[in-house]
């Protein structure tokens, strides 16, 4: 198959065969994602696809590829509460009578309060009735332990660095952390691709899941557990593939001790946190797990994900942080082979226009 355009003929054309050898780039490009003509064209495959129409053998196996890819949000209309990530500025005012201006890359509201990308930092605002939860996060990751000072240099990047506290009128507080260069909020990724009709095929985003199981088995080894891992929590860098925690921190605890707090989300994915059960690995590890479905497109049916994939995302996690990364590995090699840098085209200009 050529990499240039290919006219609706050619795709109607072609053998079930090859649209089902095609990799993640070859199905955007057959599909023109991120054109006008997208929909169009995958509708038109569907159509031609379908069992009812189509006697190959095969029909179904191509028919479930394309609902897959239909069924990805970068695929769907924008919905009306994505909005487009635009500079602004907001004047915060701070207790004593004086202002602090911050330019505003990206705003929304995260579990205990809202979060705004700011050119070199992240902001986080905790309205006055989370203010408890606010200075909890900087002393738990202030006390974590590192084997020795490479692990604590390797690691300072996956993790907050505080810039600044401003107490704010009204109770309300802010706090300001470092950026780490490049770095993306995962939410805003996933939405930049939403409105620009960018289709991710889940090799392309593979690495945000084996760089949160690599924080998450260093915290196993810490015997801490962080209770807030999600779109919301996590920056990432598209061109290094260098993945950060930066936030959610004040919703851990260390092993063995009942969290005093925790977000809805969590506390669906495990339950027994609502009947004072105490804090392990499985914290971490259902969480990355949740969050990689959605990444991957595993519940919106999965059709297109290699069975080791598949299996790695369904099966229950146990806890055993260090043996559930290593099949994590084993399942993304044997999938698609040993990890490499895949250009994604997304940087952070891109998604913030600043």
């Amino acid at each position: 198959m050529t990499t240039g355009r290919i006219t609706n003929q050619e795709a109607l054309a072609l053998a079930a065969s090859d649209i089902l050898a095609l990799d993640g780039a070859g199905m955007a490009t057959l599909l023109e994602v991120g054109t006008p003509s997208c929909r169009k064209r995958l509708n038109a495959m569907l159509a031609a696809w379908h069992p009812d129409r189509n006697a190959d053998p095969a029909a179904g196996d191509v028919l479930r590829v394309l609902l897959e890819w239909k069924s990805r949000s970068a695929l769907a209309p924008a919905a009306p509460d994505i909005a487009e990530p635009a500079t602004c500025e907001r004047v915060f005012h701070l207790t004593g009578g004086s202002a602090r201006r911050v330019r505003v890359l990206s705003q929304r509201h995260a579990h205990a309060g809202d979060i705004l990308v700011t050119p070199g930092t992240v902001a986080r605002v905790f309205a006055a009735e989370n203010v408890h939860l606010a200075g909890v996060g900087e002393c738990f990751v202030s006390a974590l332990p590192f084997a020795d000072d490479r692990m604590r240099k390797d690691l300072a990047p996956a993790l907050p660095q505080l810039l600044s506290i401003l107490p704010l009128e009204g109770g309300d507080r802010l706090e300001i952390y470092r950026r780490p260069q490049g770095s993306i909020l995962l939410q805003d990724l996933l939405e930049h691709g939403a409105r620009t009709g960018r289709c991710f095929a889940p090799q392309d985003l593979a690495w945000v899941v084996s760089g949160l199981m690599s924080i998450a088995e260093w915290l196993d080894w810490a015997g801490q557990a962080h209770g807030c891992i999600d779109a919301t929590s996590v920056f990432v860098n598209p061109e290094t593939q260098a993945v950060a925690l930066l936030g959610g921190w004040e919703f851990s605890v260390p092993f063995g001790h009942k969290p005093s707090a925790l977000p809805k989300r969590t506390l669906e994915l495990l339950p027994q946190m609502q009947l004072g059960g105490r804090a392990d690995g499985r914290i971490a590890l259902k969480q990355i797990q949740a969050l990689g479905r959605d990444l991957l497109g595993f519940d919106a049916g999965g059709a297109a994900l290699p069975e080791p994939v598949q299996r790695w995302l369904s099966w229950p996690r146990t806890g055993e942080v260090q043996r559930d990364h290593a099949g994590w590995i084993a399942a993304t090699e044997e999938a698609w082979g040993p990890h490499k840098l895949l250009a994604l085209g997304v940087s952070e200009r891109d998604v913030y226009r600043h």
